[in-house]
């Protein structure tokens, strides 16, 4: 069986998203979470009240799929968020 493509070997490449995945299950070295310890920090509203802010910031999840070993799913969150006490 020959090996697939390695990432990126040109312009015109395209790789399957498993490739990717496994890209950044080894830049997280395979942990989940927050990237850096200000990403997503969590903090009471300026004003008083029910909820909180969360701050901008990258994150990685594992992925659990059947043949998702050394696969990780990456997001960003891009602007502060204000969640109210149900999660809106």
């Amino acid at each position: 069986m020959p090996l697939p493509n390695p990432w990126y070997i040109d312009a015109e490449a395209r790789h399957m998203a498993s490739t990717q995945r496994l890209l950044a299950n080894m830049a997280t070295e395979g942990q989940e979470g927050v990237l850096a310890a200000e990403h997503l920090s969590v903090r009471a509203l300026a004003t008083p009240g029910a909820g909180i802010t969360c701050s901008p910031g990258g994150y990685g999840v594992l992925a659990r799929h059947a043949g998702g070993n050394f696969e990780t799913y990456l997001g960003k969150v891009s602007s502060s968020l204000d969640v109210g006490p149900n999660g809106d």
